[in-house]
């Protein structure tokens, strides 16, 4: 029923009636059966080629982009050591030596401003393994 002076809204939905879905549903089993298996095959070993290539492509860039791995050396903590004193004698001379305790402290999972204790095992990053021992290490 139509009152007079009312519109009918714009956005108003409309339905299809049946004979026009049917012709659609016929259209689209036209469709669908006209891709073959081969089709699928195809399709599917591309998705496979593709998915292939991109693994391949996140492994290289996870080797590509992991860290290099830096000479560690254990040093056992003598009476009077400090981060500050390992930092000093192992990190390198243009780095900050605030900036190396910090680091130095990280690595081995201490709290910033931690005392070290006689007998305790430090590991140290160096990048000279070669130059640095066990004796040469606590003797210097």
């Amino acid at each position: 029923m139509v009152h007079p002076g009312v519109r009918k809204p714009s956005w108003s939905l409309e339905l299809p009636s049946i004979s026009d879905v049917r012709v659609r549903a016929q259209r689209a089993a036209r469709v669908v059966g006209r891709i073959r298996l081969r089709d699928v095959e195809t399709v599917s070993m591309a998705l496979v080629a593709a998915l292939f290539v991109v693994y391949i492509g996140v492994a290289l860039g996870h080797a590509l982009l992991r860290p290099a791995q830096i000479p560690v050396i254990t040093v056992r903590v003598q009476p009077g050591d400090t981060l500050w004193s390992f930092a000093d004698r192992f990190g390198s001379p243009d780095e900050y030596i605030l900036r190396r305790v910090d680091r130095l402290a990280a690595y081995n999972h201490l709290p910033a401003g931690s005392r070290l204790h006689a007998g305790q095992v430090l590991r140290i990053p160096v990048e000279n393994p070669a130059k640095w021992d066990e004796r040469t290490a606590s003797a210097q």
